[in-house]
Protein backbone atom coordinates (compact mmCIF):
# COMPACT_ATOMS: atom_id res chain seq x y z
CA UNK A 1 0.00 0.00 0.00
CA UNK A 2 1.43 3.60 -0.77
CA UNK A 3 -0.69 6.13 0.94
CA UNK A 4 0.93 8.81 -1.03
CA UNK A 5 0.96 7.37 -4.99
CA UNK A 6 -1.91 5.65 -5.46
CA UNK A 7 -3.79 7.05 -8.27
CA UNK A 8 -6.59 9.15 -7.74
CA UNK A 9 -7.28 9.62 -3.98
CA UNK A 10 -8.80 12.41 -1.72
CA UNK A 11 -7.14 12.95 1.29
CA UNK A 12 -8.53 14.70 4.62
CA UNK A 13 -6.12 15.89 6.53
CA UNK A 14 -6.60 17.23 10.10
CA UNK A 15 -4.36 18.92 12.32
CA UNK A 16 -2.00 22.12 12.62
CA UNK A 17 1.17 20.26 12.08
CA UNK A 18 0.08 18.30 8.93
CA UNK A 19 0.81 21.38 5.68
CA UNK A 20 3.93 20.07 4.70
CA UNK A 21 2.58 16.45 4.16
CA UNK A 22 -0.45 18.34 2.51
CA UNK A 23 1.78 19.94 0.40
CA UNK A 24 3.96 16.52 -0.45
CA UNK A 25 0.41 15.26 -1.27
CA UNK A 26 -0.84 17.90 -3.50
CA UNK A 27 2.84 17.73 -5.42
CA UNK A 28 1.15 14.85 -6.81
CA UNK A 29 -2.11 15.57 -8.09
CA UNK A 30 -4.28 14.92 -5.07
CA UNK A 31 -7.07 16.90 -3.33
CA UNK A 32 -6.56 17.91 -0.11
CA UNK A 33 -9.03 18.73 2.19
CA UNK A 34 -7.05 20.92 4.95
CA UNK A 35 -9.44 20.91 8.46
CA UNK A 36 -8.36 22.74 11.51
CA UNK A 37 -9.49 25.74 13.79
CA UNK A 38 -9.63 29.17 12.07
CA UNK A 39 -6.72 31.07 13.91
CA UNK A 40 -4.51 27.87 12.95
CA UNK A 41 -5.47 28.32 9.41
CA UNK A 42 -5.21 31.96 8.91
CA UNK A 43 -1.67 31.55 10.30
CA UNK A 44 -0.45 29.43 7.72
CA UNK A 45 2.24 30.13 5.24
CA UNK A 46 0.93 30.90 1.89
CA UNK A 47 1.15 27.98 -0.82
CA UNK A 48 2.93 27.39 -3.33
CA UNK A 49 0.93 28.93 -6.37
CA UNK A 50 0.80 25.43 -8.34
CA UNK A 51 -0.62 23.49 -5.29
CA UNK A 52 -3.53 25.79 -4.56
CA UNK A 53 -5.80 24.36 -6.47
CA UNK A 54 -5.22 20.91 -5.02
CA UNK A 55 -5.80 22.24 -0.97
CA UNK A 56 -8.95 23.27 -0.23
CA UNK A 57 -9.23 25.07 4.00
CA UNK A 58 -11.73 24.26 5.68
CA UNK A 59 -12.33 25.92 9.32
CA UNK A 60 -14.04 24.46 12.58
CA UNK A 61 -14.89 26.87 15.19
CA UNK A 62 -12.87 25.93 18.15
CA UNK A 63 -14.89 24.99 20.97
CA UNK A 64 -14.29 27.14 24.39
CA UNK A 65 -13.46 25.15 27.55
CA UNK A 66 -12.90 25.48 30.76
CA UNK A 67 -9.30 26.03 31.86
CA UNK A 68 -8.22 27.16 28.56
CA UNK A 69 -7.32 30.70 27.59
CA UNK A 70 -9.66 32.27 24.69
CA UNK A 71 -8.01 32.09 21.36
CA UNK A 72 -6.17 29.09 21.97
CA UNK A 73 -6.23 26.67 19.01
CA UNK A 74 -2.71 25.23 19.02
CA UNK A 75 -0.01 23.60 21.55
CA UNK A 76 2.14 26.74 20.55
CA UNK A 77 -0.42 28.96 22.31
CA UNK A 78 0.25 26.65 25.78
CA UNK A 79 2.20 25.69 28.04
CA UNK A 80 3.12 22.26 28.22
CA UNK A 81 1.40 21.11 31.70
CA UNK A 82 -2.36 22.65 29.43
CA UNK A 83 -1.95 20.70 26.36
CA UNK A 84 -4.01 18.21 27.77
CA UNK A 85 -6.80 20.93 27.93
CA UNK A 86 -6.39 22.06 24.48
CA UNK A 87 -6.92 17.88 23.47
CA UNK A 88 -10.43 18.27 25.47
CA UNK A 89 -11.24 21.47 23.58
CA UNK A 90 -10.51 19.53 20.33
CA UNK A 91 -12.36 16.47 21.19
CA UNK A 92 -15.36 18.78 20.88
CA UNK A 93 -14.83 18.90 17.02
CA UNK A 94 -16.15 15.60 16.98
CA UNK A 95 -19.82 16.24 16.28
CA UNK A 96 -18.45 18.89 12.92
CA UNK A 97 -16.52 15.86 11.86
CA UNK A 98 -19.30 13.64 11.54
CA UNK A 99 -21.14 16.80 9.55
CA UNK A 100 -18.69 17.25 6.94
CA UNK A 101 -18.12 13.35 6.38
CA UNK A 102 -21.94 13.02 5.61
CA UNK A 103 -21.33 15.08 2.47
CA UNK A 104 -17.79 13.99 1.54
CA UNK A 105 -15.89 11.17 0.36
CA UNK A 106 -12.31 11.75 1.16
CA UNK A 107 -10.65 8.14 0.85
CA UNK A 108 -8.23 8.32 3.51
CA UNK A 109 -7.70 10.69 7.11
CA UNK A 110 -4.07 11.37 8.38
CA UNK A 111 -4.18 12.74 11.92
CA UNK A 112 -2.07 14.27 14.65
CA UNK A 113 -2.54 13.60 18.32
CA UNK A 114 -4.72 16.57 19.45
CA UNK A 115 -7.42 14.96 17.40
CA UNK A 116 -7.07 11.33 18.56
CA UNK A 117 -10.74 10.60 18.52
CA UNK A 118 -10.66 11.21 14.52
CA UNK A 119 -10.25 7.05 13.82
CA UNK A 120 -13.68 6.51 15.99
CA UNK A 121 -15.87 8.78 13.66
CA UNK A 122 -13.89 7.12 10.34
CA UNK A 123 -14.93 3.73 10.61
CA UNK A 124 -18.54 4.75 10.89
CA UNK A 125 -17.75 5.66 7.37
CA UNK A 126 -15.13 3.27 6.13
CA UNK A 127 -12.40 5.35 5.83
CA UNK A 128 -8.90 4.35 6.97
CA UNK A 129 -7.26 6.51 8.93
CA UNK A 130 -2.96 7.37 9.66
CA UNK A 131 -1.67 8.72 12.25
CA UNK A 132 1.10 11.54 11.64
CA UNK A 133 4.04 12.16 14.03
CA UNK A 134 6.14 15.18 13.47
CA UNK A 135 8.63 12.73 15.83
CA UNK A 136 11.46 10.63 14.79
CA UNK A 137 11.63 6.63 15.06
CA UNK A 138 13.92 6.55 17.58
CA UNK A 139 11.77 9.20 19.72
CA UNK A 140 8.78 7.11 19.19
CA UNK A 141 10.66 3.90 19.57
CA UNK A 142 12.41 4.58 22.91
CA UNK A 143 8.98 5.84 23.83
CA UNK A 144 7.90 2.62 23.45
CA UNK A 145 4.45 0.91 23.90
CA UNK A 146 1.95 3.51 26.21
CA UNK A 147 -1.40 2.21 27.59
CA UNK A 148 -4.27 0.88 25.05
CA UNK A 149 -1.94 -0.81 22.27
CA UNK A 150 -2.28 -4.26 21.84
CA UNK A 151 0.64 -5.87 22.41
CA UNK A 152 3.10 -8.02 25.48
CA UNK A 153 5.29 -5.04 26.11
CA UNK A 154 5.39 -4.05 29.96
CA UNK A 155 4.20 -0.64 30.31
CA UNK A 156 6.86 1.17 32.43
CA UNK A 157 5.12 2.65 35.23
CA UNK A 158 8.43 4.90 36.73
CA UNK A 159 10.19 7.91 35.29
CA UNK A 160 13.31 6.00 36.33
CA UNK A 161 12.73 3.24 34.01
CA UNK A 162 12.54 6.35 31.02
CA UNK A 163 16.48 6.89 31.57
CA UNK A 164 17.50 3.51 30.61
CA UNK A 165 17.50 2.01 27.47
CA UNK A 166 13.96 0.00 26.75
CA UNK A 167 13.80 -3.73 26.90
CA UNK A 168 12.02 -4.17 23.81
CA UNK A 169 14.75 -2.31 21.78
CA UNK A 170 16.62 -5.47 20.09
CA UNK A 171 20.24 -3.50 19.03
CA UNK A 172 22.68 -1.53 21.50
CA UNK A 173 21.30 2.37 22.04
CA UNK A 174 22.48 4.98 23.76
CA UNK A 175 19.04 6.50 23.56
CA UNK A 176 17.51 7.70 26.96
CA UNK A 177 16.13 10.85 28.48
CA UNK A 178 17.32 12.68 31.68
CA UNK A 179 15.32 12.67 34.51
CA UNK A 180 14.37 16.21 34.87
CA UNK A 181 13.43 15.84 31.42
CA UNK A 182 10.94 12.97 31.49
CA UNK A 183 9.39 14.14 35.07
CA UNK A 184 7.01 16.59 33.14
CA UNK A 185 6.04 13.91 30.62
CA UNK A 186 5.65 11.65 32.94
CA UNK A 187 3.35 13.40 35.49
CA UNK A 188 0.82 13.91 32.07
CA UNK A 189 -1.50 11.32 31.31
CA UNK A 190 -0.36 9.45 28.38
CA UNK A 191 -2.45 7.69 26.14
CA UNK A 192 -1.90 5.45 22.84
CA UNK A 193 -5.20 5.75 21.44
CA UNK A 194 -4.33 7.53 18.63
CA UNK A 195 -1.39 5.26 17.26
CA UNK A 196 -3.94 1.95 18.75
CA UNK A 197 -6.80 2.91 16.54
CA UNK A 198 -5.17 4.54 13.43
CA UNK A 199 -5.09 1.78 10.40
CA UNK A 200 -1.19 3.10 9.93
CA UNK A 201 1.55 5.50 11.65
CA UNK A 202 3.16 8.37 9.60
CA UNK A 203 6.55 9.07 10.95
CA UNK A 204 8.46 12.16 9.95
CA UNK A 205 11.55 9.83 9.28
CA UNK A 206 13.72 8.32 6.44
CA UNK A 207 14.20 4.51 6.15
CA UNK A 208 18.32 5.43 5.37
CA UNK A 209 18.19 7.39 8.53
CA UNK A 210 16.80 4.67 10.83
CA UNK A 211 15.75 1.68 9.39
CA UNK A 212 16.48 -0.14 13.00
CA UNK A 213 14.22 2.25 14.48
CA UNK A 214 11.06 2.01 12.46
CA UNK A 215 11.55 -2.18 12.54
CA UNK A 216 11.02 -1.03 16.50
CA UNK A 217 7.77 0.61 16.07
CA UNK A 218 6.39 -1.72 13.69
CA UNK A 219 6.69 -4.47 16.53
CA UNK A 220 5.04 -2.08 18.75
CA UNK A 221 2.23 -1.39 16.85
CA UNK A 222 1.68 -3.95 15.02
CA UNK A 223 0.55 -2.31 11.97
CA UNK A 224 2.79 -0.89 9.14
CA UNK A 225 4.79 2.24 9.70
CA UNK A 226 5.03 4.74 6.43
CA UNK A 227 8.56 7.28 7.22
CA UNK A 228 7.32 9.57 4.67
CA UNK A 229 10.53 12.22 4.82
CA UNK A 230 12.03 14.98 7.22
CA UNK A 231 9.13 17.14 5.83
CA UNK A 232 11.49 20.51 5.78
CA UNK A 233 9.28 23.64 5.60
CA UNK A 234 9.39 25.45 2.31
CA UNK A 235 7.84 28.55 0.96
CA UNK A 236 7.00 29.36 -2.88
CA UNK A 237 8.88 32.53 -2.65
CA UNK A 238 12.06 30.34 -2.07
CA UNK A 239 13.13 29.37 -5.61
CA UNK A 240 16.39 28.49 -4.39
CA UNK A 241 18.72 25.51 -4.86
CA UNK A 242 18.14 25.19 -0.68
CA UNK A 243 14.92 23.57 -1.34
CA UNK A 244 16.61 21.02 -4.12
CA UNK A 245 19.55 20.52 -1.83
CA UNK A 246 16.36 19.06 0.25
CA UNK A 247 14.70 17.24 -2.73
CA UNK A 248 16.13 13.47 -1.56
CA UNK A 249 15.41 14.00 1.90
CA UNK A 250 11.74 14.56 0.92
CA UNK A 251 11.05 12.24 -1.36
CA UNK A 252 13.12 9.12 0.72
Amino acid sequence: MNVIDNDTVEYLIYGQASLELSKLIAQRGHKISFISTPRNINRLPKLPPNLVPFINFIKFPMPQIENLLKNTEATTDVPYEQVKYLKIAQGGLKQSMSEFLKDSTPDFIPFDFTSYWIPSIAKKFNISTAYFSIFIAAFLGFTGPLPGLKNDYEIRKTAEEYIVPPKWVPFEATVAWKLFEVLPMFDAPMSGDEENMSDILLVRSCSEFEPEWLKVLEDIHQKPVFPIGQLPTTSYEDDSTTIDAWRWVIHS
